[in-house]
């Protein structure tokens, strides 16, 4: 769902497209593919962009397969439908309807049933396991107290006349934290913004680095993926040209990164070498506008 103000410039935040409305309290909105009650609509003579590759998501990991999984009564369901340039398919969820509250009050009880004391950490435990074991099964769960809400989201992509081989990877299934009301407001009353530095474009400016396996922001393991994204239009990584990542150490010196299993458009996945510890910074060294750049990620990597 995307937020609509007065002069967007996108053709689409307009009053004829089906997908803009006003919610209750007077907002503007715009359902994008996914949302429910999306359809497809686009203003004459417009041009959908094509749409953007995504990095393969390695979810490879060491965890162990859990043993104390529910037995699954449903199934999550979803539709395909045509991507916006018409030369693919996509899936789109169908959710079977929200649980409340009471609901998911009533199934962590019976699932404690029998275990005394639990204690907070358990509690939390078991919240967190329904609320993925019933967002598997194609359900959303309500914000509890108005505050923070969940469900799947899917998408993914085919070309059209490919086989329908979709799965938890090909679907991009990933769970969604969405606000109730109340939490919104609260996080608007609370946030204060600092700027704690600023990134001139003639340099890689980074968008995200996060852990491969375990998606955890500023975080890495050695011999593990590194994943960096950056935001630059004329962006290219060769190692050939002097291209190289490479992580500054707490006592000042300089090791390069082990490889690059994946390198594709703006986005870079890099191996810490073996033996690195501690809290390190990073800098990368790519090609922008042709010419060989050099930028430092303003956050440390723990």
């Amino acid at each position: 769902m995307k937020k609509l103000y007065f002069d967007t410039g996108d053709p689409l935040d307009c009053f004829d497209n089906p997908n803009c409305f006003f919610d209750h309290e007077g907002k503007g909105q715009r359902r994008e593919a996914g949302d429910p009650g999306y359809v497809v609509w686009f203003p004459p003579g417009y041009t959908p962009p094509k749409p953007k590759s995504k990095s393969p998501k390695n979810r490879t990991s060491n965890i162990p397969p859990p043993t104390n999984l529910p037995a699954m009564s449903d199934t999550y369901q979803y539709i395909t439908r045509p991507t916006a340039n018409g030369e693919g398919t996509m899936t789109q969820a169908v959710y079977r309807g929200t649980k409340t509250k009471d609901d998911l009050i009533a199934e962590i009880t019976a699932r404690l049933a029998g275990t005394p004391n639990p204690g907070i950490d358990l509690i939390l435990c078991t919240f967190s396991e329904v609320v993925i074991d019933w967002c598997a099964q194609g359900w959303k769960v309500a914000p509890c107290h108005d505050l923070i809400g969940f469900r799947l989201t899917t998408g993914g992509s085919n070309p059209t006349g490919a086989p329908e081989d979709w799965d938890f990877d090909s679907m991009n299934i990933d769970i969604n934290c969405h606000w109730g009301e109340t939490g919104e407001a609260r996080s608007r009353a609370i946030f204060a913004a600092e700027k704690v530095g600023e990134q001139s474009r003639s340099a890689p400016v980074f968008v995200e680095v996060y852990d491969s396996e375990t998606k955890e922001l500023n975080h890495y393991q050695p011999a593990k993926g590194l994943y960096i994204k950056v935001s630059n239009n004329r962006f290219a990584f060769d190692t050939a040209q002097a291209c190289k990542v490479r992580f500054r150490k707490a006592d000042g010196t300089w090791v390069d990164s082990a490889g690059y299993p994946y390198v594709k458009g703006k986005v870079v996945v890099c191996t810490p070498p073996t033996g690195l510890t501690g809290t390190v910074n990073l800098e990368m060294s790519a090609l922008i506008n042709g010419a060989l750049r050099t930028s430092e990620y303003p956050f440390p990597l723990t």
